[in-house]
């Protein structure tokens, strides 16, 4: 697949740890932080918009951004949301 593909971006989502360490922060590593078969199934779906987009951080400074992540679906215990 293409570089930036949908499976490079669920490669980096496991190896990074972002889907199980955010579920064992929550204290919940068996029902979420996974998307194997059988897990809680919620997710969203984003696509990247592009332009100039102004962006408020922590501290309330104002950054600007060429891309923007856009969300296009909700998947909310397996059912899709458009």
């Amino acid at each position: 697949m293409k570089k930036g593909g949908i499976r490079m971006q669920y490669d980096l989502l496991l190896k990074g740890g972002m889907l199980i360490d955010s579920a064992h922060v929550l204290g919940m590593p068996d029902q979420i932080g996974s998307l194997k078969t059988g897990a809680v199934g919620d997710a969203v779906v984003f696509k990247m918009e592009t332009g100039s987009f102004d962006f408020v951080d922590a501290n309330q400074q104002i950054r600007t951004g060429s891309r923007r992540p856009v969300p296009t679906t909700v998947i909310r215990s397996g059912k899709i949301y458009p």
